[in-house]
């Protein structure tokens, strides 16, 4: 290896030599003459050194061949790798390995280091475990190896080993790689597949050429598909290219769908004239091909087919599910709805509450589960009055009686028709118009005097509001008034009704309860109705800021809540801890006029939110000044109509006078003062007469009061029952 080293600088200084030689002949030709006589002196300096460096290895190779021989129980061949190669190219070679022996070997390979950057194996043929493949008796195995020079490699001889081990032996394939300076006119050419690992419809592979000539070339670019066992070319496309210094370019490479998928060699051989000879240059990279799942056929047609269509169900899928999700995510509710069993469908028993809320799907309520009694609760600006007035509103329609104890003369607006700009504004969302706002028939009486008695009997009038107007008593004294009128029903000796024939309402009920200056008189009382009046087909509304006072009877007894937006502590705790956070939250988010309902034979007894409907009525009271005329109205009307009564005791024919006082009463609901009038006139002047003739004189109303002592004993009772738990 030495004097081969020593020969090799002599070597090296005649070429140096002779380069100079070359070069100062240039000042004396032109620059095409000096570029011919230097690639020829540089070829006929290559050819010199490939010629001295195989005489000088000839003498080592056969040492070992003559080595190697001894083991003639496995074949090689060749027996050596011998290359001279210029940076960029690539070559491929096979290694028949030959088993001699009748058993299987199990053959490993090493590569020595001064020679492993220029070699390469393609094992996707051969089966390995843990780096060896085996060999069967008789056997032949191809080992396709890849030799290549990079363009990066230092031109020099490099000289190693591939070394073989199988049964305790080993074979050394001498490795000769002389790598030589790049020719001058060696344009260069790289493949690099963009999409390398799938059939598709094509192969699309980056191109790139670089070219040091001094001129631009038109070529031919030949790209092949090789097989790695046999080198055989398999497919092959041609281009045309005009190449000048630099070309860049994704070129298609078109594959049948039939071609099988496998490892190949993708082979680019460039082909230009250059100097009146044609020169090739190539390039050649490893290619592993897979039939692309999608392209696979099923019935028929390609797998894309289908995956387009499930994807296409997926995203009509997928954006419903986005849109619902977009859209639930906007709600300020999220109380689970069981559609079936809510009462969505218009019926003759039912009335139309409203909506649910943040939906368009109308909202029904049987009218006889108003008979097992309803609660409303809410903050003042939450709409609880609002949603017990349209509740009242739907009875009158089903002409059921009303009977109000309004301790703040807000129910008064039912005498007139809705002209709030605001309330109409909702009309549409409901299906309602303007023409659609009514007053409603009935009477309003003022108590003045809280035991003063008053025929409930009378005021129960089918498809008639009676509003009690308690707003002149005081607290106390209305505690002492609702009292009695529970007394005064059970004493009334009503007939028992499985349907709904009466409603008494009761608004801001929670004044009766001591923290709000009650005296509990009241609660106690309203306690026994909430347990008793059913049975007569009477239910009963109570209205109230607060729910979390109400305890016994009255929540055992109510079947319908109503529970609009609250700031109430107690509340809110109770709502939590009945209910559940979400029905916490959805509540504490309600607009106004929205509130959580809940009765068992909706919804799975589980609470859901109901936008209620406007009113058609004003939801504004009467003026003071209004009331005040109303009722001295009323006054006069009552007085009337306590004289016809004693004329018709007397066995006179009253029907004309009913029937005037059935208008006179119409005109002072409406509002209609100038009517009222003159049906007054006409009727006192007749109703006097009528009088006279039958030797009677104008009567005042009576005003009757309750035995106090009496009502305290009933009071009693109530406590005593609500203490021992009913």
């Amino acid at each position: 290896m030495k004097s081969l080293n020593c020969y090799k600088k002599e070597v090296n200084l005649v070429l140096f030599l002779i380069l100079i030689l070359s070069l100062a002949s240039a000042v004396l030709a032109n620059e095409a003459l000096v570029r011919r006589i230097l690639d020829e002196e540089f070829s006929k300096s290559q050819e010199i050194l490939r010629k001295e460096t195989s005489e000088l290895l000839k003498p080592l190779e056969d040492s070992l061949d003559e080595i190697n021989d001894t083991y003639s129980h496995v074949k090689f061949y060749p027996g050596k790798i011998k290359k001279v190669i210029f940076p960029g190219e690539y070559f491929a070679e096979n290694l028949q390995l030959t088993n001699t022996l009748d058993t299987s070997i199990e053959v490993s390979f090493n590569v020595s280091k001064n020679v492993s950057k220029f070699i390469s194996f393609d094992l996707n043929n051969i089966e390995t475990k843990i780096g060896m493949f085996t060999i069967k008796p008789q056997e032949t195995v191809i080992l396709p190896i890849s030799i290549k020079a990079n363009y990066s490699v230092i031109p020099n001889l490099y000289i190693g080993f591939i070394d073989f081990f199988f049964q305790e032996k080993k074979y050394k394939m001498p490795v000769i790689i002389d790598v030589l300076h790049s020719r001058a006119n060696q344009i260069e050419l790289i493949l690099d597949p963009i999409n390398e690992g799938s059939i598709t419809e094509d192969l699309k592979i980056q191109l790139q050429v670089n070219n040091p000539l001094p001129v631009s070339v038109d070529s031919r670019l030949i790209i092949s598909l090789l097989d790695t066992q046999t080198r055989e070319n398999l497919l092959s496309q041609e281009y045309s290219l005009h190449v000048e210094e630099f070309f860049s370019d994704v070129v298609v490479f078109e594959i049948p769908e039939s071609f099988d998928m496998g490892t190949y060699i993708l082979s680019g051989e460039l082909v230009y004239p250059y100097q009146g000879s044609t020169i090739s240059t190539f390039s050649v990279v490893p290619l592993k091909l897979n039939i692309f799942v999608l392209n696979r056929r099923l019935f028929g047609l390609k797998l894309w087919y289908y995956v387009y269509i499930l994807l296409s169900f997926g995203l009509v899928a997928g954006g419903i599910f986005v849109y619902r999700w977009s859209k639930e995510r906007k709600k300020r509710y999220h109380l689970p709805l069981y559609l079936k069993s809510l009462p969505l469908e218009k019926k003759d028993s039912r009335v139309h509450l409203g909506l649910l809320s943040e939906t368009d799907k109308n909202i029904y309520f049987d009218v006889d589960n108003l008979m097992t009694h309803t609660i409303i609760a809410g903050s003042t600006g939450g709409g609880k009055t609002v949603a017990a007035q349209g509740v009242v509103e739907h009875a009158l329609d089903k002409k059921i009686g009303v009977v109000v104890f309004d301790p703040t003369a807000q129910w008064t607006g039912f005498f007139r028709k809705n002209d709030d700009n605001g309330m109409y504004n909702y009309y549409p969302k409901f299906g309602l118009h303007k023409k659609d706002a009514k007053s409603y028939p009935g009477t309003i009486i003022v108590i003045k005097d809280a035991l003063q008695k008053i025929d409930l009997k009378k005021h129960m009038n089918p498809g008639e509001i009676t509003v009690f107007s308690l707003h002149k008593l005081e607290p106390r004294e209305i505690d002492i008034f609702v009292a009695s009128t529970v007394k005064q029903v059970f004493s009334q000796g009503l007939d028992e009704n499985p349907h709904l024939k009466s409603l008494m309402v009761y608004d801001e009920v929670h004044r009766l309860l001591p923290k709000f200056g009650g005296s509990g008189a009241g609660f106690v009382q309203i306690e026994r109705a909430c347990r008793e009046f059913r049975k007569w087909g009477i239910g009963l509304v109570l209205i109230s800021q607060v729910l979390s006072d109400f305890v016994g009877e009255i929540k055992a007894n109510i079947n319908t809540e109503v529970q609009m937006r609250t700031k109430d502590e107690g509340d809110l705790e109770r709502l939590r801890t009945k209910y559940g956070e979400e029905v916490l939250r959805s509540v504490v988010k309600a607009e106004t006029g929205n509130g959580m309902m809940n009765n068992p034979s909706y919804n799975k007894g589980k609470p859901f939110m109901v936008n209620f409907r406007p009113l058609l009525h004003s939801p504004r009271r009467l003026k003071e000044a209004d009331l005040e005329k109303y009722i001295g109205y009323s006054d006069r009307l009552e007085e009337i109509i306590y004289n016809v009564e004693l004329l018709e005791e007397k066995g006179v024919d009253v029907f004309d006078f009913n029937l005037e006082i059935k208008l006179a009463k119409e005109k002072l609901c409406s509002g209609s003062f100038t009517m009222v009038d003159m049906y007054f006139e006409g009727l006192n002047t007749r109703l006097d007469d009528v009088l006279s003739s039958n030797g009677m004189s104008r009567s005042k109303v009576p005003i009757e009061k309750i035995d106090m002592d009496e009502l305290r004993d009933d009071i009693e009772r109530a406590r005593e029952v609500h203490e021992n738990g009913g």
